[in-house]
């Protein structure tokens, strides 16, 4: 999920801009590193169970995900950000099938995928799940308001910098259970494929800046604003369900005596 091009430094977009976006983006990734739903990933006194209950609950917005890289993609024209854009959603489309190998490797038994058929559908679509399904919903509402191809770009940036967070917590649970080549998504084939990239990524703390020069105008500069704290708020809110499962998880082990 990284974006495919070199040596682009993010600017001041304008005199009055406080932080750039890349700041921005960069600040925010380090408050949802701090998430309780990414601390518990990383915590290898917790309960490997409890910490990969969350993973069945991640299937709709795994498979949202194709849809909000397909609707991001424009005809180019000529536009070199938007075939950075379009190079990207077309080498992430396939990793879904890396989740749906994994899921069934991993065999998380006492969920709704344990259940009949219809009882997925349920779940997916519960009230309580509806901050994951909003997450991408709302993803694909911003991407159409993005009318120019900068915008896009940085939704793909957010989208970077919120993954690098779920792929590094879930790491050491990977590396705790010895499954680094075991999993796809979850593991070697996944991360490797996040890193084989000229820009520098997320995962190695290497990210290169957006490009924004000439500037943007104001309007858009406003939009970008608020593309950058909707996505964190949304993908904040989520994070929360996930760990909602997580504890659930936790209250059904027995008691110790």
């Amino acid at each position: 999920m990284a974006v495919g091009y070199r040596n682009l430094k993010d600017q001041l977009l304008n005199p009055h801009t406080i932080m750039t976006l890349f700041e921005k983006v960069k600040q925010k990734r380090v408050q949802l590193w701090d998430h309780d739903f990414a601390k518990m990933m990383r915590d290898t006194d917790m309960p490997t169970e409890a910490r990969l209950s969350c993973i069945p609950h991640m299937t709709f917005f795994i498979m949202g995900f194709k849809d909000i890289l397909f609707d991001l993609q424009r005809t180019p024209n000529g536009d070199s950000i938007q075939r950075m854009v379009n190079e990207h959603c077309e080498e992430d489309n396939g990793h879904w099938q890396w989740f749906l190998n994994d899921l069934e490797r991993l065999q998380i038994h006492g969920n709704f995928l344990d259940q009949g058929n219809w009882q997925i559908f349920a779940e997916l679509w519960s009230d309580t799940n509806w901050p994951i399904r909003e997450t991408v919903y709302d993803a694909i509402h911003l991407g159409r308001l993005a009318y120019t191809s900068r915008l896009r770009l940085l939704m793909l940036e957010v989208i970077e910098a919120i993954f690098s967070v779920y792929a590094e917590s879930i790491r050491v649970l990977v590396d705790q259970l010895g499954w680094w080549e075991k999993l796809e998504f979850f593991g070697r084939v996944h991360y490797e494929a996040e890193n084989d990239h000229s820009s520098g990524s997320w995962l190695d703390g290497a990210k290169n800046g957006l490009e924004s020069s000439p500037g943007m105008k104001p309007a858009e500069l406003d939009l970008a604003r608020e593309i950058v704290d909707r996505m964190f708020h949304n993908f904040t809110l989520m994070f929360d369900r996930w760990h909602e499962t997580q504890n659930l998880y936790m209250e059904r082990l027995p008691k110790s005596a």
